[in-house]
């Protein structure tokens, strides 16, 4: 999927922007969206969580990066679980490591 988002033959159909949000806000917003875009029959969407860093002084870099981790294990709860289909770290021009391509499942008829 990351190969054929990247070259553009898979739309991404929308994405939200968690980064700079505190956690319960973050899980809240992340929640409203996927069940919104699964309503609409979107596929792929992007979420972005920012990378996390934080320099620690002398140029030393520290990952913090709690809304990247959080995130799947957001995905695998009983509420979202059911909507999603897979993720995966997205492509560089997509914001790397700091956002994620969600797909979501075919509602079935």
């Amino acid at each position: 999927m990351h190969r054929r988002v990247r070259r553009g033959q898979v739309p991404i159909d929308a994405d939200i922007d968690l980064h700079g949000m505190r956690q319960h806000e973050a899980r809240a917003a992340l929640s409203r969206f996927i069940l919104a875009r699964a309503a609409r029959g979107n596929r792929t969407v992007l979420v972005i969580t920012g990378k996390g860093l934080k320099k620690t002084g002398y140029g030393a870099i520290s990952e913090q990066g709690v809304l990247r981790h959080l995130l799947p294990r957001w995905l695998n709860e009983a509420d979202l679980k059911p909507f999603i289909a897979g993720w995966e770290v997205s492509a560089r021009h997509h914001g790397g490591e700091g956002a994620f391509y969600v797909r979501l499942r075919v509602p079935k008829s």
